[in-house]
């Protein structure tokens, strides 16, 4: 009786393991095919950005081909930004040779508090509901220097919220980026909300580019946060502090693009 019980509970137990597998494998496929509809959406203002910003304003507008060049450097350090940047942060990093060094010198070091902010707006997001104990508990882990395990509860956090963005999300932002898209053949035309939507979006874009891409696990690890070898347990590269702030920004940039679009909705009704 003893030795079929204990069978039982070995044949339940796989197939409770076995379901959490397929879910687990359902929710990756499903949040691959969410960013994929994300660059989607946003590719013509991240086209326009690097199209008019790096060939026509080198010549023309010293200062904001400063700003350009900084927001593509920080998509490509995958840290998303959503403010209209101070001249200072956008110089230190035009000038930086070693961004994630000036990142983590300006966010861990000398401005802790934006980090602070950060995480509790996005804890405070309605989004977060379904997601806030696991949040939660990477958020613990990266304060007590969990950085690996951190990053992991993050990538299953972000992926979790790419699942509950709708198709009609990403539809619409295409409709609320196009104006400015248009205005951004002249810099000097964008107001300051509209400077933040483009860093927000640009950034964004550019991060979950790298964060999506594919590689094979036969090559040699990537250098930058990728979702395909952390989901799939092959990443075996040290996270660091300023891995965790880059998944905790990327996390509030999902959530305010969501917001960015509900404004929009919201706008025209009225």
């Amino acid at each position: 009786m003893g030795e079929e019980m204990q069978k039982g509970w070995r044949i339940s137990d796989l197939s409770e393991i076995a379901d959490k597998i397929v879910y687990y494998h359902e929710l990756a496929n499903s949040a691959v095919k969410k960013l994929e509809q994300f660059h989607e959406a946003l590719r013509p203002l991240v086209e326009a950005v690097e199209k008019n910003g790096i060939t026509h304003f080198l010549q023309v507008f010293a200062e904001k081909t400063h700003y350009v060049v900084a927001i593509k450097k920080l998509g490509d350090a995958q840290f998303v930004q959503w403010s209209y940047l101070s001249e200072g942060f956008l110089e230190e990093i035009y000038l930086s040779n070693n961004v994630n060094k000036t990142l983590r010198l300006f966010v861990i070091k000398k401005n802790y508090r934006i980090l602070d902010e950060t995480i509790e707006k996005t804890r405070n997001s309605p989004s977060m509901k379904n997601h806030l104990r696991l949040y939660n508990e990477s958020i613990q882990a990266f304060l007590n220097g969990l950085n690996d395990v951190a990053v992991n509860g993050f990538t299953s956090v972000f992926d979790g919220l790419l699942t509950e963005v709708s198709n009609n999300t990403t539809h619409k932002l295409k409709e609320r980026i196009t104006p400015i898209v248009n205005k951004l053949k002249d810099l000097y035309a964008l107001d300051n909300e509209e400077y933040a939507i483009v860093t927000l979006i640009f950034t964004f874009s550019k991060a979950t580019d790298l964060f999506s891409s594919f590689t094979d696990f036969s090559e040699k690890e990537p250098s930058w946060l990728n979702r395909h070898w952390i989901a799939h347990g092959r990443s075996v590269r040290k996270k660091t502090k300023i891995d965790c702030v880059k998944m905790v920004f990327m996390i509030y940039g999902l959530l305010l693009i969501s917001e960015l679009v509900e404004k929009y909705d919201e706008t025209k009704e009225n």
